[in-house]
């Protein structure tokens, strides 16, 4: 790897178009350092979500209100939560906190410490 990745501006998730954000998203790398090893992948896959008109995020909200509260906050922010007990979900809380509107990273293509990956994910 010869450049050194740049981090988004927290401006880029605040903005109002969640679906905007989930499209420009696309293409982006992510990448983990856990305990010294470095991994990375690139966005290849997204979902946005927006709190109003949106029914499955709706139900999420008032179901998992304890959980939800990860979406309330500034754009940004990372929200992973659980589904059926089995299943890690990784989220980008977008806009602000009164609008609890995400993007779901659905897939990434390893780029950097598959190796790795393959090992935390047993």
């Amino acid at each position: 790897m010869s450049a050194t990745p740049s981090k988004l501006p927290a401006s880029f998730f605040q903005r109002p178009d969640v679906l905007q954000i989930a499209r420009e998203l696309l293409g982006k790398h992510l990448y983990t350092n856990v305990d010294g090893i470095l991994t990375a992948g690139r966005v290849v896959e997204t979902e946005a979500y927006r709190h109003e008109g949106d029914n499955s995020l709706t139900m999420h909200l008032q179901r998992k209100r304890h959980q939800a509260q990860g979406l309330h906050v500034p754009g940004g922010h990372a929200y992973i939560y659980t589904v059926y007990n089995k299943y890690a979900l990784f989220n980008i809380a977008t806009h602000d906190a009164d609008h609890p509107d995400a993007v779901l990273i659905r897939a990434v293509e390893p780029t950097i410490g598959l190796e790795a990956m393959l090992h935390r994910r047993a």
